[in-house]
């Protein structure tokens, strides 16, 4: 594919142990002014003045917008991994068209900064100043010493309807230079390495709303047709999920508490859940549940059209440390 002119690229200064402490992504320039000026005046000088890298070093709002209408959370693993499709950016205009974007991005929720992805960057369409491409399948980082932040981030997402964070950035820009013909000769094409100008460790960053699945919507359906007694005690059916949001979380195995009808205190036992993923829309759930009780399970099921089981996660719920914060808030009920 041949890519406009603009190049954003990952910064050699984004590393891990840099860019988490660098003051100047902290700060965004209301007027952009001067980081605007920078970027022309090296495409006519054919070099950066020394007083434009502390200028674009801080963010100048060169990227005005990222829209994520779906993303995809990986938690099963001892790394999470994230994706997302159909990602559209909104860029102000430099010169030139921006194609391959930002490299390595930070994720902030609210003031601190939680984590980190290498972005892979793939089928990407350009309008104008705009963008709008994939994020492949890539390792999120957790800051250090923010393990718990990215929790409260994740439980935020399971138990929300929507949430706003900041995703911001270090990039190499990369200036395509209007190179003219010379009697008749296209210079472009004699000396290639002058086509363009590469302006380092530009500063980045805009906030993205998610649609989150808002614990469910409360209601899970029950489907009375797949209830089976497997043995004393215990009994599997299926679920049908609707997740009101476009994030997509797979968490891996899980074990949920399930209470006694009308009671708030007596535990009727656990649901366990193999390769528990919640992906946005509609998808259906096998589960489980095996009781405390035999003779309590037997008022209860087979069960009849109106039963409702109220479930929520516990601490442990799943062995992984990461998923388990996930879903620490997570509760619906189930209905038949």
């Amino acid at each position: 594919m041949k890519f406009p002119s603009v190049i954003m690229m990952a910064s050699a200064v984004a590393l891990a142990s840099t860019i988490y402490a660098r003051p100047s992504l902290l700060r965004r320039v209301v007027d952009n002014t001067a980081a605007l000026k920078c970027l022309f005046d090296t495409v006519t000088k054919l070099s950066l003045a020394p007083s434009c890298t502390s200028i674009l070093s801080t963010d100048n709002g060169l990227l005005k917008s990222i829209t994520l209408p779906t993303l995809t959370l990986n938690l099963e693993g001892t790394v999470p991994t994230i994706s997302a499709a159909n990602v559209a950016l909104k860029g102000a205009p430099i010169p030139g068209l921006p194609a391959i974007p930002i490299g390595r991005l930070l994720i902030r929720d609210g003031p601190t900064e939680v984590g980190a992805f290498v972005t892979v960057w793939t089928d990407v369409k350009v309008a104008g100043f705009d963008l709008e491409l994939n994020i492949d399948t890539t390792a999120l980082t957790i800051a250090p010493d923010q393990t718990q932040a990215f929790i409260s981030l994740l439980d935020a997402l399971t138990t929300t309807s929507s949430h706003t964070i900041t995703l911001r950035g270090l990039v190499d820009i990369e200036l395509s230079l209007p190179l003219p013909k010379v009697g008749g000769v296209n210079i472009a094409g004699v000396l290639p390495s002058l086509k363009a100008l590469q302006v380092p460790g530009v500063a980045v960053s805009a906030d993205a709303t998610l649609s989150c699945f808002n614990n469910l919507g409360g209601v899970v359906n029950g489907q009375l047709a797949t209830v089976t007694m497997i043995e004393a005690g215990s009994v599997s059916f299926k679920v049908q999920i609707h997740n009101p949001g476009t994030l997509t979380v797979q968490i891996g195995d899980v074990a949920l508490q399930v209470w006694v009808p009308g009671s708030t205190t007596e535990v009727l036992g656990i649901a366990t859940i193999a390769k528990f993923e919640i992906v946005a829309g509609v998808s259906e759930v096998q589960i489980v549940l095996k009781a405390n009780s035999a003779a309590t399970l037997g008022q209860f099921f087979p069960a009849k059209a109106g039963l409702t089981l109220a479930v929520s996660a516990f601490k442990g719920s799943s062995a992984n440390p990461i998923a388990d914060g996930a879903i620490a808030n997570l509760k619906f009920n189930i209905v038949f």
